[in-house]
Order: C-alpha cells, then structure tokens, then sequence
C-alpha cells in the first residue's frame, strides 16, 4: 500500500485483487454479486505489488504502432448503456448532473437503482456496485490504456486498511478482477490512468476475452459523499502488420558458361528488420544471398529460377524461365 499526496490531494492508493460471483441479469443474461470482506487489509499484498498512481509503462520496440479506441464513455447519453450493472442492494452506479469533469453529467457511485442516495449524497454503508464493460479483445495489443476522470471523497485509509474505496482493473472471466483501489479526498476533479502491463496479477495482453471493471465498496460505518466519474476511455496498442513486397528478374536466355546478371528489390513496410534475398538458380547449384547475383548455367536446358525475399516472418517469391543454349562447360576442366 502507499499513500500518496498528488498536488494537494490527500488519496492512497493500492494494488488489489477482487474475486465477485456477479448475479444480475441484463438482456437475458444471468449475472450479479456477492457480499465479499470491504477490508483489503485482510488481503495479503506482496510489496512487489504496491503502485504509485500514474505510473508510466514501457512498451515494446515495435516499428509502427495503432491505437484503438474500445470506450470513450462521456456518461451524455443513455446509461447504463454499454455497461452492465451490478450491485449486492438496490442502489446502484447511476448518471448525475450534480457534478461533471466535462459536460454535464458523470456517474455516481450510489445514483442508480431503486434505492438511490441523496443528491450530493452522502453514500450509504455496506455497499458493492461494479459497472463492468465487455468482454472486448486485446489478442492482438503491445497494451492497453484505461483513463478516466475521479473526484472522490470517502472515508480515508488508514495503513494497509481501506473502508470506502474505488476499485478498478481488469477480469478474463467477468467475475475475477484484478487491479488497484484508492481512497481519500482528491479535493476536485483528478485524471487517473492505468495500464494493463502494470496488472501483474493476470496477464490480460494477447487474451481474446477481457473485461473493465470499475466498483465502490464502502463498509458499515462512516460514510462521506461518494465517488463520481466521468470521461472513461479504454485504449488498446497494436502492431501494424510487417507488409513484404518483392520484384525479381533475369534474361530470358543465355550461353552456357557465359555469367548471367539477375536484379531483386524489396520493400518491407511495418517491419522490425530489413528484406533479405535467397536466390536458387533452378540448377542444383549453391544459392546465392546476394541481391542482385551474377550465376553461370555449365549445361544447356530451361532452367527455373526462384528468388524468396523475407523480412520478419513474411515472405515474397518470384520466379521466372531462362533457356541455356550451347555446349557444356565443365568447370572443373584445366
């Protein structure tokens, strides 16, 4: 656990993993939650775990990258919308005018439901509401990004013990979400990101089936006004694919034991290394790795040569006929 004061903020932050058996039920869907401990402190926390907030990752040395946007929720239209809700009472994440980042609405840990709190709250005790987005792919992401705009003020931590907190990380089945917690006061709106290389619990990246998971968990006393967001993005990085383009040529006919010039290009697009070229004369002779090589056919015939160009794991052939006329050459003749 670490706490942490970011330009005047009183907030803690902690690495956390959360186990749900969700039950609610959403377009025929059968899901929802179980009441779990809302004390983290009865968790064990490797110090290896502990994160301060924002942290930056690295990212693979990769040539050309994409990004992908999977949600961009400024809570201005309908909600729950994309996100399914989940709550172990009847109060619920609901959409709120009385506080924004942007625009005019944002969500609130207790607006929702049959049994909503007070505007401007104050939250009720003994609550657990997720809004969980998916399942979505990162197959095929270097990484993924979630953003998102908090103002918070619940009961403080204290040490390695969480009473009222927010929650948000990742799942690979829906139920089971990793990530990190952070309670206290951000006195205002405050920008929080996170990304899915920093959730060492699971490994998300290259999964076809991810979820988003963003919860409040408040104990059964001492309460304050809540949690709200706004502005939630999640993004994903993804390779451009390495694009392989090849040409190749030589003479249609030639003179027994007379040189013959052959000529290739290649363009590699998006790759981490640079075209190489294989040339195999058709002849049973040794190839060539040169790009542009200079051969001798010792007997007459059709030959069919082939020249292979790769760059990464892709790869590009073109092939062509040359006719050797005249006598035999042997070589090896002084």
């Amino acid at each position: 656990m670490i706490v942490k004061s970011i330009e005047g903020e009183a907030v803690s932050i902690h690495r956390y993993t959360i186990s749900l058996v969700l039950f609610f039920t959403m377009i025929g869907l059968t899901v929802g939650a179980e009441t779990i401990s809302t004390r983290p402190a009865s968790l064990t926390v490797p110090s290896s775990e502990v994160r301060s907030d924002r942290t930056e990752s690295g990212t693979l040395p990769l040539p050309s990258k994409a990004t992908e946007t999977l949600v961009n929720d400024t809570f201005e239209g309908t909600f729950p919308g994309q996100w399914q809700l989940s709550s172990s009472s009847t109060t619920s994440w609901g959409r709120t005018t009385y506080r924004a980042s942007g625009g005019s609405h944002s969500v609130y840990c207790a607006g929702g439901g049959d049994n909503p709190a007070p505007t401007g709250g104050p939250y009720f005790n003994d609550m657990l509401v997720f809004m969980i987005f998916g399942p979505f792919s990162l197959a095929d992401a270097q990484e993924a990004s979630v953003a998102f705009d908090l103002w918070m003020k619940t009961e403080p931590a204290s040490g390695d013990n969480y009473y009222d907190y927010l929650f948000y990380g990742l799942s690979l089945n829906g139920q089971n979400f990793s990530g990190f917690i952070t309670a206290g006061d951000t006195q205002g709106w405050s920008d929080r990101s996170f990304n899915a290389s920093e959730i060492t619990a699971i490994n998300t990246l290259g999964q076809s089936q991810v979820w988003l998971g963003l919860a409040f968990i408040s104990d059964a006393s001492i309460t304050d006004e809540g949690v709200y967001l706004d502005n939630v993005v999640l993004t994903k990085t993804t390779s451009n694919p390495c694009n392989l383009t090849c040409s190749a040529s030589g003479p249609s006919s030639a003179n027994a034991g007379a040189p013959v010039s052959f000529t290739a290009s290649a363009t590699a697009t998006n790759c981490s290394s640079q075209p190489t070229y294989n040339w195999d004369f058709g002849d049973s002779s040794q190839d060539s790795t040169v790009r542009n090589p200079s051969h001798t056919y010792s007997s007459p015939g059709s030959y069919t040569w082939t020249m292979t160009a790769q760059a990464d794991t892709q790869t590009c052939t073109k092939t062509g006929t040359i006719t050797v006329t005249g006598s035999s050459v042997d070589f090896d003749r002084e």
